[in-house]
């Protein structure tokens, strides 16, 4: 008995047991479905979208007060047009964290043109990693060497709705799920399509499709093509043929000519025969490699004849874009919507300026076919705690504030770091002699003499004498960049100098000078003008024309020290490499800079740098001037 009772105890432990796991089970499949409701960016209910919007009722009650009164302007001029509010359920600071639009390289701005920055330079990053080189001071390049990342600033001017609603830009929200007769829609796609490639008829061009199983041809010109392609699928030919000339303005890149050789993904060889008008897949870090990457695609899709491209990539944005709910350029550049799996990352392109670029010429298309006021309907997204204004970027100038060394007496800061803002050193000295260098020769570096209060500035270097106070200095040192931005290095010193006592004692041994006032208080002592005989007769015998301070002339103008400064260096004023007077350890640092190809010399420094003469900067030249620094040689360092 006592053992049957045991068992059938245990079988009703165990029975409880898996009724809990069931229940446990039960209520994690239950979370599992309740919580993606609570999470932020994946929510499936957390974006929506208005019907289109008619009246200024309707727009008011569902636009935040900020996008009333451009829409209320672009509903005065275009009555048929319509606004379909999309709250994109993500807040706005939530665009810029490091796995969305800050991602590196998500967002590109077009960069060097004839070797100057295209946009001033407060458009693109020193922030997001891998963006800038501070040590090299300068920006890294992408894609085809063109394009460098675009900064946060940048990015919310391109990102902001509120930027673009004019007549003009806000083509960049119309909503392309909507085809226009093929008639109507080639008269407008001819005013985008004008370079000489896109003129041809169809024959001169092989642009054809196959309209019967024998193989039949029919010709069309690259506007009845995208026309007739357009009306196929349902998509706005007219945003159609502004992608093309997005991606293939001209039509001379190798991705369209047909006559390119590339090598396919198992390592196939094709001379060539394939295109990709819409840059599907084309993608790389040089121009090679996105070229390479391109035509693999068009042969992997079949794209080999042009019609079957500019179908095959209209296809293709149509699935991945426009089917999933990227119906407008912003959103198919900006993939905002947070109830998407492609959220951030499914954009058709990096470039930021893209959407604005087309959405001019998709504006000057509708003018041509005379369909600016037809009945168009635009998605215009909301996020939530936006701020007033997000500005074009405008600042412009070289950013970098960055020091690349501090010495002090001759020594470099123990483990000085670019980007550690504050050492503590100690001396028993009562100043201090300081080298600083910024990485860029345009960086003024300030400071304030603790004692004197004087401040001083320099460019790019810093060489100067701090005088100290006993006990701790606070010594800031300010790099101010070209564009404004300032970052401030903090030394604390502590000096344990303690000035002697003796000198304040002087004025005790006053019995040595000459009084002054006995001759102003006694001229009524007549019987005292005989001591006052000597000294009329002393001037021959007394020796008031010794001349000790004379040899001082004749060196009138020394070399300045290595404690003397001085408050303006210009190229040629000295004959040493970084123009302070003096070949150095830094003169050294100049050339193996010049060597490693961190820093660009201009030709004044290189002939300088040339101290071996042999017409060139290299190793020798370094090794001449440690030579100098040894004592072994004399380098003259003075015109």
């Amino acid at each position: 008995m006592f053992i049957r009772h045991t068992l059938y105890a245990n079988k009703g432990r165990d029975i409880i047991k898996a009724n809990i796991f069931k229940r446990i089970i039960v209520g994690v499949i239950l979370l599992s479905l309740i919580l993606p409701f609570f999470s932020y960016d994946v929510a499936k209910a957390a974006s929506s979208k208005s019907p289109p919007l008619s009246t200024i009722e309707e727009i008011h009650a569902a636009f935040p007060e900020s996008y009333w009164e451009s829409l209320d302007a672009l509903k005065a001029k275009h009555p048929n047009w319509k606004f379909v509010a999309f709250n994109t359920g993500l807040k706005w600071e939530r665009l810029f964290d490091s796995d969305a639009e800050a991602y590196p390289s998500r967002n590109l701005a077009y960069g060097y043109v004839g070797g100057e920055l295209y946009f001033p330079t407060s458009w693109y990053s020193t922030e997001i990693p891998g963006s800038y080189n501070w040590a090299a001071n300068n920006w890294t390049k992408y894609d085809n060497g063109s394009w460098l990342q675009a900064s946060e600033e940048a990015i919310a001017y391109c990102m902001d709705p509120r930027n673009f609603l004019d007549e003009v830009q806000v083509f960049q929200f119309l909503d392309t799920a909507a085809a226009l007769d093929p008639t109507d829609a080639e008269k407008a796609i001819k005013t985008i399509l004008k370079s000489e490639h896109y003129m041809q008829s169809g024959e001169q061009a092989d642009l054809y499709d196959i309209i019967d199983d024998e193989g039949v041809k029919r010709y069309l010109t690259f506007p009845q093509a995208l026309a007739q392609i357009g009306a196929e699928l349902g998509l706005n030919q007219i945003t159609l043929a502004s992608r093309l000339y997005q991606e293939n303005s001209g039509g001379s890149s190798p991705l369209v000519s047909g006559t390119r050789e590339f090598t396919t993904e198992d390592g196939k060889v094709i001379s060539g025969g394939y295109y990709n008008y819409f840059n599907i897949g084309a993608s790389g870090n040089s121009n090679g490699a996105i070229i390479e990457n391109g035509l693999q695609t068009a042969y992997r899709c079949g794209w080999d004849t042009r019609y079957k491209s500019l179908k095959g990539g209209a296809e293709e944005i149509m699935k991945s874009f426009v089917n999933r709910g990227q119906t407008t350029t912003y959103s198919q550049k900006f993939s905002v919507d947070s109830s998407s799996s492609r959220l951030f990352w499914g954009q058709y392109m990096q470039n930021i300026t893209a959407p604005q670029t087309e959405s001019q010429n998709v504006y000057k298309a509708f003018v041509a076919a005379e369909a600016l006021d037809a009945d168009l309907t635009f998605i215009i997204p909301i996020f939530a705690d936006m701020p007033d204004e997000c500005p074009r970027p405008e600042k412009d100038g070289n950013p970098n504030y960055k020091l690349g060394s501090i010495y002090i007496d001759g020594e470099s800061i123990s483990n000085f770091n670019m980007d550690t803002l504050e050492y503590s050193l100690d001396t028993d000295e009562g100043s201090i002699r300081i080298n600083a260098l910024a990485y860029a020769g345009t960086t003024d570096i300030t400071y304030t003499d603790p004692v004197t209060k004087e401040v001083i500035t320099q460019a790019g270097k810093l060489k100067s004498t701090i005088n100290l106070n006993t006990g701790k200095n606070v010594i800031e040192l300010a790099c101010t960049a070209e564009n404004g931005d300032v970052r401030i290095y903090k030394l604390n010193v502590t000096s344990t100098y303690v000035p002697e006592t003796t000198e304040p004692e002087e004025p005790k041994e006053e019995p040595t000078t000459p009084p002054t006032e006995p001759p102003a208080t006694e001229p009524p002592k007549p019987p005292e003008t005989d001591e006052t005989q000597p000294p009329e007769t002393e001037p021959p015998v007394t020796e008031p024309e010794v001349t000790e301070p004379e040899p001082e002339p004749s060196d009138p103008t020394p070399p300045p020290t290595e404690d003397e400064e001085e408050d303006v260096v210009t190229p040629g004023k000295y004959l040493d490499a970084n123009q302070d007077g003096e070949w150095d350890i830094f003169d050294v640092a100049v050339i193996y800079s010049h060597i490693l190809g961190t820093a660009q010399l201009e030709d004044w420094q290189l002939e300088l740098c040339d101290v071996n003469h042999d017409k060139s900067v290299d190793i020798f030249d370094a090794s001449v001037i440690y030579q100098h620094i040894l004592g072994h040689i004399k380098l003259k360092a003075y015109e």
